[in-house]
């Protein structure tokens, strides 16, 4: 009996060094592309908690920088990478993923965790509920958390212009923020939103803001020029910088520099991620099935600043929010 268990252990060790034993696979499908810093930033929150104790495998869609009617092709793509690997778990970021996907996911049954959804995510199943195998984290932006924050460093500011592109992600913000409302007022500030086609319309309306104290820019990822393709970021937040009059602040640590933003409240992706693969980790371990784990709303800030862009401004933080912040 002991050799049997002597020739049993070999067995075993020899069928872990040789990958006989198979690990459990996932996939993640990111709406966007693996150069956004949200992105990887996610993904390292996600293999951070996943480690190498499994197969993950990576498909970008790429929908920010695609035109909308090509959204369905890369959807096929992404279904065609799932048939291919049959993971044993699927995590989906950002809404156009669970959006395209999300349906076809649940008729499979195969546990499912989302990640950076603006939106509710029962919006996108028929009947306006989650399926059983579906769960996650939701990203909310504090749009209007960021506003107050910035009343009090700005006491004497009346009006906010919330300049938006026009994306999926931007209509799931403003259905979850403004509803149908075009101005929230508040704490003596009131909040205005417009919404940019394009990138000709996104520098006429900064070059148009005067009666705005602040600007405050969620999303701008999807910006095209005339001929149909894609401004970088860095284009978008250097060019707006320069040209606009009032002070502007983002929801991205990126984007805060010399030539860039005043400040950013942030969710940040790493932590996002990681709040995704814990979950994930909690379901292929057997410990919890998706329906027993309620999603989570992640909208936990961050301050970030630039001195310089303060001082151009005359901009004091208070104590408070200064002694919270990082400065880049």
């Amino acid at each position: 009996m002991k050799k049997l268990t002597i020739f049993q252990c070999i067995v075993v060790m020899l069928l872990l060094a040789s990958g006989a034993i198979a690990q459990k696979k996932v996939l993640v499908i990111e709406s966007y592309h693996p150069d956004l810093t949200w992105v990887s930033q996610c993904e390292k929150g996600i293999t951070g908690v996943l480690g190498s104790e499994y197969q993950i495998h990576f498909f970008y869609m790429d929908t920010k920088r695609l035109p909308e009617r090509e959204f369905q092709k890369r959807a096929d793509a992404a279904w065609k990478k799932y048939l291919e690997i049959r993971p044993d778990l699927v995590m989906i970021g950002d809404d156009n993923g669970l959006r395209l996907l999300g349906p076809q996911l649940a008729e499979t049954g195969t546990p499912t965790v989302y990640f950076g959804i603006n939106n509710n995510p029962r919006n996108y199943f028929a009947g306006s509920k989650l399926p059983k195998n579906i769960t996650g984290v939701l990203e909310h932006l504090p749009v209007f958390p960021w506003v107050r924050y910035l009343k009090k460093i700005m006491p004497g500011s009346k009006k906010a212009l919330v300049l938006l592109d026009s994306s999926p992600t931007t209509d799931a913000i403003l259905n979850v923020t403004f509803k149908e409302r075009q101005s929230v007022g508040f704490g003596g500030i009131v909040a205005e939103y417009k919404i940019a086609g394009n990138w000709t319309q996104w520098k006429e309306t900064i070059k148009n803001a005067k009666p705005y104290d602040m600007i405050i820019i969620p999303t701008f990822h999807a910006l095209k020029d005339d001929r149909g393709d894609s401004v970088s970021f860095k284009h978008v937040v250097e060019w707006t910088w320069a040209n606009s009059q009032a002070p502007v602040f983002s929801h991205q640590d990126y984007t805060v520099g010399p030539r860039g933003a005043v400040g950013a409240y942030v969710v940040y992706g790493q932590a996002h991620g990681r709040l995704a693969g814990e979950i994930a980790l909690d379901i292929l371990s057997g410990e919890k099935r998706p329906e027993e784990i309620g999603h989570i709303m992640d909208r936990e800030g961050k301050f970030y600043f630039n001195q310089h862009q303060l001082d151009r401004f005359d901009l004091v933080l208070p104590e408070k929010i200064r002694n919270q912040a990082k400065f880049k």
